[in-house]
């Protein structure tokens, strides 16, 4: 991607959706509780990679699902440690869907 593009991840059901037809261990949505949402870019300038997360209870309220934060800050993922146990889990992610 281009300096400045972004990628639209979608809505929460999306990402719920993409749970259930790629998730390793095909969970079943319904069943989710929490959940924590990462999100990493890597940066053209430096080629660090930078992250956040955030985590999310889920609230049913009949057949909808809401999704409460479960703080007002994202958490950043900063230090070359953080940095290098999050590529090692991405790596081995894409490994796993081939």
């Amino acid at each position: 991607m281009a300096s400045g593009d972004y990628f639209d991840a979608g809505s929460f059901e999306d990402l719920l959706t993409r749970i259930e037809m790629h998730g390793n261990n095909q969970v079943e949505p319904k069943t989710i509780e929490r959940l924590t949402l990462t999100v990493v870019a890597q940066t053209g300038y430096s080629a660090t990679t930078s992250a956040g997360s955030k985590a999310y209870s889920v609230i049913r309220e009949g057949d909808e699902a809401v999704f409460q934060p479960e703080k007002m800050s994202t958490k950043q993922l900063r230090g070359w440690f953080a940095r290098r146990r999050l590529q090692k889990r991405l790596e081995s992610e894409m490994k796993d869907a081939l």
